[in-house]
């Protein structure tokens, strides 16, 4: 083996690596990217990464609009899903937020962490038909986020601050002191409750579901909550249901 070269080196994939690079890139974007935007995203040539985009988008992984911008498809999600500790998850969860859903008469999403950032992978609606949730396959940088300060309150230290350093390196703005705070109230009561980076108006309130051995978290279940006329359900009553479901969550998980 060439000096300087590790064991991972000499078996490289080149091909793959920049299948993987594309992919990960767009899993971090909030909205599709031209082609030129992905190349300038992983650091490589259009030229380099054509023929991949379109190995990618004639497999199912990725999609383009009519302006010739990539985005992922739920095809990635799917794959996923059959992971046996994320589909543990995900049919615990299901049922338990049905009940969740009945018991507020509002809707309610569970998210995992993916990279720098979570992803949808499983909802319920609202009983009375209305309300605000989040489509399945919808991916949101942690940082600033009811979902992501639980998923981020229970990390590693070295985690957190590699994520929190990676984001103020792509330009988000991240206040350390207030994230920090709000990351030791979610410890602390076991549910946060932040303004939706969405929707005006909206309040986020989100629980984290820990793993009942390693106590880190596997998910957030959230509620985007609102007022509803003819319902007098306060915040603080739907957020005692909401840490109670994620309990449920855990005590089915162990």
């Amino acid at each position: 083996m060439p000096a300087g070269r590790t064991r991972l080196q000499k078996y490289s994939a080149p091909a793959l690596e920049k299948g993987l690079e594309i992919l990960e890139f767009l899993s971090q974007q909030d909205t599709g990217k031209a082609l030129s935007q992905i190349a300038e995203g992983i650091n490589r040539s259009g030229s380099e990464i054509f023929r991949m985009v379109i190995v990618l988008e004639e497999s199912g992984y990725l999609s383009r609009t009519d302006a010739d911008e990539y985005y992922l498809t739920e095809k990635m999600f799917q794959v996923g899903l059959r992971n046996p500790r994320l589909k543990r998850i995900w049919e615990v969860a299901t049922p338990l937020m049905r009940l969740l859903s009945g018991k507020t008469n509002h809707c309610c999403y569970l998210s995992v962490a993916n990279a720098n950032s979570m992803i949808v992978v499983a909802k319920s609606e609202s009983p009375i038909q209305f309300g605000v949730s989040a489509e399945i396959g919808h991916r949101h940088q942690l940082l600033n986020s009811a979902s992501g300060t639980c998923l981020m309150a229970y990390m590693t230290i070295d985690s957190r601050e590699s994520l929190i350093s990676s984001a103020e390196q792509s330009g988000i703005r991240v206040d350390r002191p207030i994230t920090q705070a709000m990351l030791e109230k979610c410890r602390t009561q076991s549910f946060v409750t932040l303004p939706s980076l969405v929707i005006a108006g909206i309040q986020d309130i989100a629980a984290p579901v820990l793993d009942p051995k390693s106590r880190q978290a596997v998910a957030a279940l959230t509620i985007p909550y609102f007022g509803l006329i003819g319902f007098q359900t306060s915040i603080d009553e739907i957020a005692s249901d909401l840490v109670s479901a994620t309990k449920e969550i855990q005590y089915a998980l162990g």
